[in-house]
């Protein structure tokens, strides 16, 4: 039974957006089980939001689609794919590290973290990208939804 509860420990230098979703999923998490999306208040974390993105998931056979998709992330695929599964969206998306993450993720309900190069999109102005996955599930046991951030940052070093 996926707890959450790992020895997960955020990298000190993580962005701090990407921090701040981590505390926050902790500040939710009941004492047994996982948070699942009731537990999630919007308003509680408005200036993430453009860098949020919800995934939900389904099982036999395991496949994820976009639920939710902040603005940011929005302009970075210059696309809304609310609605969408990721393995239509992205034709690389099986057998990608990103999906590993996120089948694990599923598997043990422990959050996943990343810092590099994009695995599923490329635009010339950001390579380098920062995500964490972290496992919701509504009754507390069954990963049933993933609540993503992902910061991207430009060739500048600017974070976005």
């Amino acid at each position: 039974m996926p707890s959450g509860k790992s020895k997960f420990v955020m990298p000190a230098d993580c962005n701090p957006r990407t921090r701040d979703l981590f505390t926050y999923w902790q500040s939710v998490h009941p004492e047994t089980g996982l948070p699942g999306r009731q537990h999630i208040d919007p308003a509680d974390i408005l200036p993430l939001l453009p860098n949020v993105w919800l995934v939900d998931v389904q099982r036999a056979p395991l496949r994820f689609k976009y639920r939710l998709i902040g603005t940011r992330i929005a302009e970075f695929y210059g696309v809304d794919h609310t609605g969408r599964w990721l393995d239509e969206v992205f034709a690389q998306f099986i057998g990608s590290e990103t999906h590993a993450d996120c089948e694990a993720l599923v598997a043990d309900g422990a959050p996943r973290w990343r810092r590099g190069k994009p695995h599923l999109s490329y635009e010339e102005d950001f390579n380098l990208l920062e995500r964490i996955f972290l496992p919701l599930a509504a009754i507390g046991t069954d990963v049933d939804m993933l609540f993503c951030l992902t910061v991207f940052f430009d060739t500048d070093g600017g974070a976005h």
